[in-house]
């Protein structure tokens, strides 16, 4: 079930990273001689914005997270470190 599950939420990101050119560039356009948002505000936003959609997959999945291998948390790392 996780197997398919995760397969989906890895679409479900790529189709929302391909959005991103359509809010970022009116977000940081110039409006007055001001930015909008700067880019370390919008980024920080983003993550908030994913961290919250992600906290229900996680709760649900706490009790496998629980259960990880040391060589899968530094997989885990490496891909957050990575990104």
């Amino acid at each position: 079930m996780i197997e398919r599950l995760a397969v989906l939420l890895v679409a479900l990101a790529a189709m929302l990273w391909a959005t991103d050119a359509l809010f970022r560039a009116p977000l940081l356009r110039h409006l007055g001689g001001t930015p909008l948002l700067q880019a370390t505000q919008l980024v920080t936003m983003e993550h908030i914005v994913l961290t919250i959609a992600c906290l229900p997959i996680i709760w649900a999945a706490w009790r496998e997270i629980r259960g990880l291998r040391a060589a899968q948390w530094r997989a885990i790392v490496a891909i957050g470190v990575g990104a």
